[in-house]
């Protein structure tokens, strides 16, 4: 049999483990176009086989992880996204933790988004994580740099200035002027985490 239904090439990864209702198990992966298929109908519906195949050695094809919280990388990015790539992750997003507030302008310009390949991760944007916190549940953040963004998004902007490479930012829902922000960045597709530490 051979692909004619379709003209887009049809691979077939074999000698491989799956992950399948929480249990890794050893089977084939289909995959057209980047979409993974149901060889039954593959085989049955559409009366086709594989274009090619590739023995996978008993490899784990899984989906990639992403680090949505990457700290203390920012001046080894770089060197980090190469390291991380073979441990499975395959994106993630560096991490601006609470600072005093001249430094978020000097460091948010310097990280921006870029696909993975293979030589290092995906940055999928900055996760910007503070100052914008509850004091009472700070956590690790030093205290003398958290900021209450009482006149709202202007207060965000004047601390962090362009957001373009923002994919997530992390607010307290309850500090003043917080609300006004989490609906302009969410209409602007900025996840937005909600901080709640202990």
């Amino acid at each position: 049999m051979t692909n004619q239904n379709n003209s887009s090439t049809i691979t077939q990864y074999c000698n491989c483990y799956l992950l399948r209702n929480h249990n890794i198990i050893k089977d084939d992966l289909w995959v057209r176009d980047g979409v993974i298929l149901d060889p039954k109908i593959i085989f049955f519906d559409e009366k086709t086989s594989a274009d090619i195949q590739i023995d996978c050695h008993g490899a784990i094809i899984s989906p990639g992880f992403i680090d949505v919280q990457c700290n203390d990388l920012l001046k080894r990015v770089p060197e980090v996204t190469r390291q991380l790539l073979p441990h499975g992750v395959t994106s993630l997003c560096p991490t601006v933790i609470t600072l005093p507030r001249q430094h978020y302008a000097k460091i948010i310009p310097q990280i921006q988004r870029k696909p993975g390949g293979p030589d290092g991760t995906g940055i999928l944007g900055l996760h910007l994580e503070g100052p914008f916190i509850n004091p009472e549940k700070k956590g690790a953040h030093p205290a003398e740099h958290i900021l209450q963004p009482v006149n709202g998004i202007s207060d965000l902007f004047s601390i962090y200035g362009n957001i373009d490479h923002a994919a997530i930012v992390t607010i307290a829902p309850e500090i003043p002027g917080s609300m006004e922000i989490i609906r302009e960045l969410t209409s602007k597709g900025i996840v937005v985490s909600l901080a709640r530490q202990q």
